[in-house]
Parts: C-alpha cells; sequence; structure tokens
C-alpha cells in the first residue's frame, strides 16, 4: 500500500492539491506521468496570485473556519412599539376591610365645651404651654372665679365617644395639672385642683344620673406639670346615688371601691371641671381613659395609645 494512502491527509493538503490541479490544468496533468503528492508540495509554493478565484475563496475560507467565530456585532436599532392588547374583564370586588384604627394624629371631633355644665364666663382655652406640656406643644386652659357673687364652674368632656361604657371596664383614668404658684401658695397644693367628672347611669335604686368625681390629693408642683392617676386622690358620686352607696363628697373612696358601689352603672361622658369653689387659672393635658390618652393641643384634641 503506497505511502499516501496509509495517511489520510489533511483539508489544507487536499485544497492545496485542487488548486495545483485546477492550476495547471488538465493538459498539464495528461502530460505529467508522474503524480505528485500534496506532502511533497512546499508550503506556500504556488503564489495565491496564480490560483483561480474560486481556489483563493475556498482557502480563505478555511483560514477564517479555523480562526473561529469572529466577536459579536452591535445590537441593532430598537424596533418599533407594538401595539397595546386588548383591556382585560375588571376583576371582581374584593371583601371590605376592617375598619383600621384612628392615628395617632387623628383630631377627636367630639372633644368641646359641655355647656350644660359650665356657670358663669369662665376661660376655657386650647393653647400653647404653658412650660413645656407632658404631650406636644398645647394645653386645655381654665380660668374660673367668683364674680359678683357667682361661682363659675368650667366643664370640657366627650359626650359621644364614651357612651354606653361599664362604669366597672375604666381600669385607668389620669391627667397632668398645671398650677400656678399663687393657688398652689393658696392652698398648700391641694384642695382647689381640677377634677375628672364621669357622667354615669348608676343602674341603682332608680337612679339614672349621677356625676363619678375624681379629687386630687397628692401635693402638686408650682409652675410646674404634675402627673395624677386614678389612686393619687379620692372619688365620690353626687346626688342620691352617691348618699345610697356610701361614696359621697362627705365619705370619698378609693377607685377600687367607688366603682364596686355602683357595680352596673354605665358611662354618659367624660369630662375635666374645675369649680364651683375657689378661684384657679391654670391647665390639663394628658387625659387618660383605659389605654388611650387625650392631648389637647390648639387645633384641637388627638388620641394616643397609652405608654
Amino acid at each position: 500500500m503506497s505511502k499516501f494512502l496509509k495517511k489520510k491527509p489533511s483539508p489544507a493538503t487536499l485544497i492545496a492539491f485542487c488548486a495545483l490541479f485546477v492550476a495547471l490544468g488538465g493538459t498539464g496533468f495528461a502530460a505529467t506521468k508522474h503524480f505528485i503528492n500534496g506532502h511533497r508540495i512546499a508550503k506556500n509554493s504556488i503564489p495565491m496570485n496564480r490560483l483561480s478565484k474560486g481556489t483563493r475563496r475556498a482557502i480563505n475560507t478555511t483560514r477564517r473556519l479555523r480562526v473561529g467565530q469572529g466577536p459579536k456585532g452591535d445590537n441593532g436599532p430598537q424596533g418599533p412599539k407594538g401595539d397595546h392588547g386588548d383591556k382585560g374583564d375588571h376583576g371582581d370586588k374584593g371583601d371590605k376591610g376592617d375598619k383600621g384604627d384612628r392615628g395617632p394624629g387623628f383630631i377627636e371631633s367630639n372633644w368641646g365645651v359641655i355647656d350644660r355644665n359650665t356657670i358663669g364666663s369662665p376661660q376655657i382655652d386650647l393653647r400653647q404651654g404653658p412650660g413645656t406640656p407632658p404631650m406636644g406643644k398645647g394645653s386645655l386652659e381654665f380660668l374660673v372665679g367668683v364674680y359678683g357673687g357667682v361661682q363659675e364652674k368650667a366643664a370640657y368632656g366627650n359626650e359621644v365617644d364614651f357612651a354606653g361604657m361599664n362604669l366597672s371596664d375604666l381600669t385607668h383614668a389620669g391627667f397632668s395639672v398645671y398650677q400656678t404658684g399663687e393657688d398652689q401658695s393658696d392652698n398648700g397644693g391641694t384642695g382647689n385642683l381640677p377634677n375628672i367628672a364621669i357622667e354615669v347611669n348608676p343602674n341603682q335604686n332608680a337612679h339614672s344620673f349621677s356625676t363619678f368625681v375624681f379629687v386630687p390629693t397628692k401635693v402638686a408642683t408650682a409652675n410646674a406639670w404634675t402627673d395624677f392617676t386614678q389612686d393619687d386622690g379620692w372619688w365620690y358620686y353626687t346626688g342620691s346615688t352617691g348618699n345610697d352607696n356610701g361614696c359621697n363628697q362627705a365619705a370619698e373612696c378609693s377607685f377600687a371601691d367607688a366603682k364596686a358601689a355602683a357595680p352596673d352603672a354605665t358611662v354618659l361622658s367624660v369630662a375635666v371641671d374645675k369649680g364651683r369653689d375657689d378661684a384657679w387659672q391654670g391647665a390639663i393635658d394628658a387625659l387618660r381613659i383605659n389605654t388611650q390618652v387625650f392631648d389637647f393641643e390648639q387645633l384641637g384634641v388627638t388620641a394616643h395609645p397609652a405608654p
């Protein structure tokens, strides 16, 4: 077997052989008596310009294939925007969600002067200060006096939001009071402070109305804010209810004992008030009822979670 058949020629050898065949033409091949093997043709011994156009294209194609794929070209320009699809059908309406809690900045619109419990012409104002109030920048100012023999009384509260609440469910109550030095020195810091006044239906001995009153007894600091809780004073009921259950102004009770004295009472309103006794000028803020604390500001009353 010849050496040519023992070794498979490479593609380059075949192409070079074809190129030689074309270049020499049929006549040259016929005139040659001896076959020229591809491996006997020296590399680059046949100039490219001696080859036909077709052979040169074949050789160039082979060279490109050997080099491999060229670099990726730049992205072409973006095509035109397609048309909008058809509008889908409306989905079914979802269920109504639960009512969310009021945010901390919500203005409580049901707070205001309780005219039927106000006597004379006291000054009742939502104001800035005094000093640094415990909440925000403002407070509720009371100015009551005795004019022409009339002992004034001021009352500010809410006759809507607490109506119907069981008095037995009242667990916390309190406020912060700013007392002037004049009032503090005249009364030793006690005995002439505002009250928390909770109107109730006692549902007791055919009585349908009474006021559940908190009287602070802790000494208040002059010209400063003093905090009071439900246990920093005494409680009593006004009118016949207090006389019947034994918790009256002459025999005041603790918070727990006073609630127990009227176990079936329901709330009608919640307020803070001052009067009919001595003149007083000062301010109130941070009224607490259970888990809410009410902030008195110049623009209104806002509710906040109790700390």
